[in-house]
């Protein structure tokens, strides 16, 4: 009880000093639009669709992809749906779901 009291008769006496404003240090940055835009590229695209293929849950949220390319597996984070999807690109189908806790769904195994 004597350290509660003690330590809120502290915090209380302790003096608030403002803290100063943010400021941006350096020369002001001014922008000029030159009302020129560059023609679209009529090269070929860097990339081209190899395959349209289904994964399973909503379309919501694929948001990182890694590929182990030893074993062909794209592993595949499905936030949406809170799930690892694992893709074999070589059998070029789904072959392991896990849910976000780290269990295995049943059924779901490759």
């Amino acid at each position: 009880m004597l350290t509660r009291t003690l330590t809120a008769f502290v915090l209380a006496a302790t003096p608030q000093v403002p803290t100063p404003p943010c400021t941006l240090a350096g020369p002001p940055v001014e922008a000029h639009w030159s009302g020129a835009i560059p023609p679209a590229s009529t090269a070929e695209a860097p990339l081209r669709v190899v395959a349209d293929v289904p994964l399973p849950g909503s379309a919501s949220r694929f948001d990182y992809q890694s590929l182990e390319s030893a074993s062909g597996r794209l592993f595949i984070s499905h936030m949406g749906a809170g799930q690892l999807v694992v893709y074999d690109v070589r059998a070029e189908r789904v072959v392991a779901e896990w849910v976000s806790h780290g269990d295995r769904r049943p059924g779901r195994a490759g």
